[in-house]
């Protein structure tokens, strides 16, 4: 059940197409409908993992990988300790394997309806920054997770170490 949707704030036109196909939301699964109470009674927003067990993970990303080979499966959610950023509407994501992590970062902050001004950076396995000329195929290579999905935070902070 894997939903292609975008919507983008007027661009140029050509700009816009690349974008729109150069990505493809898709609808968070099995979402518990607790979670919402969980965040408000103890401030925690459980994570894509702490939602969705190993074995059921890794069956998406089989699944993810026979139907569309030349995407990558990305989980983006907020770090942590975040609180100046707001939350997204989903966070899986397949994300075509030769856009740029730069490329991915312009795509993030429009869902995030950030300011110009307003820093953000994308921390993969919320850890590392990587270079933005770097494509996804290469990242997802790198860096994927044992499940198969490559996990990406963002925060307006940067954290190393």
């Amino acid at each position: 059940m894997w939903v292609e949707s975008l919507s983008w704030e007027a661009a140029s036109s050509a700009v816009q197409n690349q974008l729109s196909s150069a990505l493809s939301a898709v609808s968070q699964l099995h979402r518990p409908a607790s979670n919402h109470r969980m965040a408000l009674n103890t401030g925690h927003i459980p994570t894509f993992k702490e939602r969705r067990p190993f074995h059921a993970r890794e069956k998406d990303v089989q699944e993810i990988k026979r139907q569309q080979p030349n995407k990558v499966p990305v989980i983006i959610e907020r770090f942590e300790g975040e609180r100046s950023l707001p939350l997204m509407d989903r966070c899986k994501f397949l994300v075509p394997d030769h856009i740029t992590v730069a490329e991915l970062m312009h795509i993030v902050r429009r869902r995030l309806q950030l300011h110009p001004e307003q820093a953000f950076f994308l921390l993969v396995n919320e850890k590392s920054v990587v270079s933005n000329s770097m494509t996804m195929s290469e990242l997802y290579q790198k860096e994927q997770d044992s499940d198969g999905f490559l996990y990406v935070v963002y925060t307006s902070q940067p954290a190393f170490g």
